[in-house]
This record gives C-alpha cells, structure tokens and sequence, in this order.
C-alpha cells in the first residue's frame, strides 16, 4: 500500500509538473502588464481553457501555488466564472482580481493610505498618488500638446483662485472641453471605460470650489484658451517611478 502511495505521489507530481508547464507557456503567450504593473488577462483567450488550468494561471501569477484552500478554489473560480463587471477578489495572499469589462486585471494589495486634499502653489512640484504634479505659468505656445497629461489653461480664468488637488468624490460635475453642460465625473468614467482599479485613485484639480480638470482626461469648457488669452497655467502630471 504504501509502495501504491509513494508511486502516486511521483505521479501527481509529474501531473503538475506538465500542468505548470503549459499554464507557464499562456502566461508568456498571453498575459501582459500595464503601465501600472497590473497584470492583464484577456477574457476571450482565458475562457478558452479549463477552469482548473484558470485558476492555476491565477496561482501562478499571485504566487499562491499549492497554498490554495478549498474555499479559495471556489472564490476564485466564482470570480472567474461569473460576468459581473466591476466585481473585486481579494485574495489571502495579498493581490485583488478584478473583473473588468475584456479582461482581468490582478494587482498587489497596498494598505489604504488617507491622501488629504493638498493645496496647490503655482511653480512648485507637488506628489499625489503615482504621479507627480507641476502647474506653471507660461507664455501662450501655438503648438499645443496632445498628451493628456500636459494640458494649458486660460491663466486669467483661475488667477487668485484657491487651486486644490485631490481625489474624485461621487456627486463630482464638470463641464468637459467641447461640452455646453455639465456631467458628473462618475458619469465620464464609465464613458471612458476607466476601471475600478484606476478610479479608486482619479485625481481633480479645482479652482476654488470648480473642478477644472480632470487629471490625465479633459480639462473645463470654462478656464480653455481663447483668442484673448494671453498668459497661461501649464498643467502637468508625470508618472512616478517606482521599484
């Protein structure tokens, strides 16, 4: 009998052995990360194999293998099996799984940081998050830049104004360049397609009480550059290297 057990276990080890083979070649073919490091995985390519090889794909990527408890199997499994969008695992093991609208996204769980509202000085550099903030007045440039996260605004329109950066609230409204009326930010992005991973950590700029940017997206109809601009605030936000 134990002989029958001893050869079983040389068995089931060679099982997995093959099996991590093969759930390591999908992830080389098939999983990609981000800018942010968040670990994507395609639905349609994902859904093409078993659920047991799924959730090793899982193991693997969260180093978890061989430390998966029945319960986590199934939480896991549920997570992957069900189309609810926005639904967020948090596994045991430190990351959270989130499903997104074409992919999963994995990320490593961070303790919860309070992040106070910070007021803002023009010319200085200010860290927020992932990014790092500059806001600087200018002369009016004809070429402007169409990175997102370099905008220039109407300096007149926000000069002796309170500038405050902080993160998006529910109940939140601006009105997007382009726009005659207002929209909730929530509003925007859903529009936009913006996960839960990254709204968790959206960042506003405002002008006294009004939201004059919505980091990284769309400025405000009210502060753009016209014809009778003269001077205006440069704003910027630069994504911080992290090890």
């Amino acid at each position: 009998v134990l002989n029958a057990i001893y050869e079983s276990g040389l068995h089931f080890s060679k099982y997995q052995e093959s099996m991590i083979y093969f759930i390591e070649d999908f992830i080389k073919n098939n999983i990609k990360c981000n800018m942010n490091n968040h670990i994507l995985i395609d639905k349609n390519k994902f859904g093409n194999i078993p659920d047991l090889a799924r959730v090793m794909v899982i193991q693997v990527l969260t180093n978890s293998l061989g430390q998966l408890r029945k319960f986590d199997f199934d939480d896991i499994n549920n997570i992957l099996s069900k189309d609810r969008v926005g639904n967020i695992y948090k596994s045991r093991f430190g990351y959270e799984i989130l499903n997104d609208r074409d992919s999963f996204i994995i990320k490593k769980r961070n303790a919860p940081k309070k992040y106070d509202d910070v007021e803002i000085l023009v010319g200085e550099k200010f860290q927020f998050f992932d990014y790092e903030y500059i806001f600087e007045e200018s002369k009016l440039n004809k070429n402007l830049s169409k990175n997102p996260n370099i905008e220039l605004i109407d300096f007149s329109k926000i000069k002796n104004k309170k500038l405050i950066l902080r993160l998006w609230k529910n109940g939140d409204y601006f009105r997007p360049l382009g726009m005659s009326g207002k929209q909730k930010v929530s509003d925007y992005l859903i529009n936009k397609k913006i996960n839960q991973f990254e709204k968790l950590k959206q960042a506003v700029l405002l002008a006294d009480k009004n939201i004059i940017w919505l980091c990284g997206h769309r400025i405000d109809e009210r502060v753009k550059i016209s014809n009778t601009t003269k001077n205006v605030l440069s704003l910027s936000r630069f994504e911080r290297i992290t090890i």
